[in-house]
């Protein structure tokens, strides 16, 4: 891919501003969102600066690197931060900057960063303990019918019992406690259909369950796409 104008992202506010530089080629063809944005129309030529105030950049910054790289990385120290029992501790572990990810491929119509994001918080699910206190964040920036939501769900019932649950109760917001509940009222309407609420692992079927594909998409997916530590 030729490389071509330099594209300037102003993210975040203040104290808080940061600076990053994206090739516009890379930029315009990774987001339907930033092709239109860099469009003369919407961008003086002499410009070439989009404002993005109300993003992080810590994941603004992963989102540029998934752009030229394909691939969700995340920092050794972040890899390393365990959560405890508040969600800012939450957002600040990797299940945190993944949920943000899907909310910036959602924002910036970026359908194969959303799968991506999903596919890392399924992965990480399965070798850490899972950041159950992101919900109130994902119930906040997702619409009712979000992928992101649903998969939360599946990983409570998969990986929480009622202990772990109770501990968290003061974490979790009353959507993720709807939604928990609807799977239960569920189970009871279709007893007489031998249903069973699934606690089966999000991994298993999580392509057609959890992913958005575009019409130019090739088939299923076969393996969860990983993510990256960076040291």
């Amino acid at each position: 891919m030729p490389l071509d104008d330099i594209i300037t992202l102003e993210v975040g506010e203040d104290e808080n501003l940061t600076r990053l530089a994206v090739h516009k080629t890379v930029l315009c063809s990774s987001s339907p969102f930033f092709e239109a944005a860099c469009k003369p129309e919407w961008m003086k030529a002499e410009d070439r600066v989009i404002k993005l105030p109300v993003d992080d950049p810590v994941a603004v910054k992963a989102m540029v690197c998934w752009m030229y790289h394909n691939i969700i990385c995340i920092s050794s120290e972040m890899d390393g931060h365990e959560e405890s029992d508040t969600k800012d501790d939450a957002m600040k572990t990797p299940y945190g900057l993944f949920a943000k990810l899907f909310v910036l491929g959602e924002e910036y119509q970026m359908p194969r960063l959303r799968n991506h994001a999903i596919d890392a918080i399924i992965h990480r699910s399965e070798e850490d303990s899972f950041a159950i206190r992101i919900n109130p964040y994902v119930y906040a920036d997702t619409c009712d019918d979000s992928l992101l939501r649903k998969v939360l769900v599946r990983l409570a019932l998969h990986l929480y019992d009622k202990a772990l649950i109770s501990r968290a109760k003061n974490e979790l917001c009353g959507g993720f406690i709807f939604d928990l509940a609807l799977v239960s009222f569920d189970y009871l309407e279709n007893q007489e259909e031998s249903r069973t609420i699934d606690c089966s692992s999000p991994a298993i079927g999580f392509c057609g369950n959890y992913h958005a594909h575009t019409e130019n998409s090739s088939g299923k997916c076969k393996v969860l796409k990983k993510y990256r530590v960076d040291s």
